[in-house]
């Protein structure tokens, strides 16, 4: 298992704990290039339609402490890591987010 599947497994892991469906949870992993040209990897999570505000959290703050989560990790590797919410019509919401 590389390093980026095992981040979006524990992150799965988490998000099914905080939402009511957890059957319906989905992250992906996508790598791309940010504006400063640096390579990034982009976890994109997927509940149920129901869950979504509770994987959000009031004003944001489960978002927040999966972001902090995840580029905790990605710090002690030396990478960068997003991740985001995708919205009912499939684009990503990135809100606040902190890279490393």
């Amino acid at each position: 298992m590389s390093r980026i599947e095992a981040v979006g497994a524990a992150l799965k892991s988490v998000v099914q704990i905080i939402v009511s469906l957890p059957k319906h949870v989905d992250v992906r992993a996508k790598n791309g290039i940010d504006l400063s040209g640096r390579e990034i990897t982009s976890f994109e999570i997927n509940v149920h339609e129901s869950d979504r505000g509770k994987l959000i959290g009031k004003g944001g703050a489960n978002m927040k402490a999966l972001r902090v989560l995840v580029n905790s990790a990605a710090y002690l590797v030396g990478a960068r890591y997003r991740v985001n919410c995708e919205d009912l019509g499939g684009e990503s919401r990135t809100g606040s987010r902190i890279d490393l």
